[in-house]
């Protein structure tokens, strides 16, 4: 059994073709611009969506630890009093309430991928397995990989790269692509942005790629973050030193999930005025990776 936090069908920007990317919960990182909140904790949570409030006070009235309360015609929810029992959820006509986190088994998750196979089929995608970091999970996700490969269909894994090299090594023959993020080189920066060092992430990329895996390193685009020169021009030069040099996908930095904080009961940590990069940012980042012999595409 897995945790699941969404199976996303139609997904255009998770691999190639038309995909379905199925996002388990739980991740050892905690990226300052996550965008994924939901996915980061290996628990059920509950998700409050106060524009969706009826103000019908009936989640109130069904939830035995009080974790809902209401004042001067505020809802507000009292997350650690919550036990994720789903009550709240079932009595609440305006769906503001919902519980992020399902268990499935691999058979469950592989009956909603094979729905869409003719799309694959078409386009050339496939299933991508995301999270969080799907490496959290390791048995669940192999055994979900593995039956997917079974059946034709093509695999990802987009993954930051942060497991165990043998735990990370045992994907390499049911992952047909990997989405491989860095976020930064320098260790101290990682550790600062991302809440850990990058020393399995580095070793895992050098040790697959050696091996013959397909990749596509992503490098997320963060104004003020990771975006001066000088470390896009060390993380340039750690990838094009790869044999063979892998494509570099670029992600320009947005906001979009940000919503999903305060859902969450959680604090957005991203400073007001980070901002999508400029164009001309972008730009300037595909040409110093462009400038060390690789390929760059950006997502759309």
């Amino acid at each position: 059994m897995g945790l699941i936090a969404n199976i996303q069908r139609f997904s255009l920007h998770d691999g190639p073709g038309i995909r379905t990317t199925v996002f388990l919960k739980g991740c050892l990182l905690n990226c300052l611009w996550c965008q994924n909140p939901e996915t980061l904790s290996g628990r059920p949570e509950l998700m409050f969506t106060r524009r969706l409030c009826a103000l019908c006070r009936l989640c109130e009235r069904v939830c035995e630890r009080q974790a809902h309360e209401f004042e001067d015609g505020v809802h507000r929810v009292r997350y650690e009093l919550c036990a994720q029992c789903g009550k709240c959820v079932a009595a609440c006509p305006a769906e503001a309430l919902g519980i992020v986190g399902a268990e499935m088994s691999v058979g469950d998750v592989v009956d909603v991928v094979r729905k869409d196979r003719d799309f694959y089929e078409r386009s050339g995608g496939g299933v991508t397995v995301s999270g969080g970091e799907a490496l959290m999970q390791p048995d669940f996700a192999l055994a979900l990989l593995a039956a997917c490969a079974r059946e034709a269909i093509h695999t990802a894994l987009d993954t930051s790269g942060y497991a165990p090299p043998e735990v990370f090594a045992s994907f390499l023959d049911v992952v047909n692509l990997f989405l491989f993020d860095i976020k930064a080189i320098d260790e101290e920066r990682h550790k600062r942005l991302a809440g850990a060092d990058n020393a399995w992430i580095l070793q895992n990329l050098k040790s697959i790629i050696g091996r013959g895996a397909p990749v596509i390193v992503r490098v997320p685009l963060v104004p003020g973050f990771n975006d001066d020169a000088e470390e896009l021009r060390r993380m340039a030069e750690v990838v094009a030193a790869l044999s063979p040099k892998p494509t570099v996908q670029l992600l320009p930095h947005h906001d979009y999930g940000r919503h999903k904080y305060e859902a969450l009961g959680m604090s957005y940590r991203m400073p007001e005025e980070t901002r999508r990069p400029a164009p001309e940012s972008v730009e300037a980042a595909k040409a110093i990776f462009a400038q060390h012999g690789l390929t760059v595409i950006e997502e759309v």
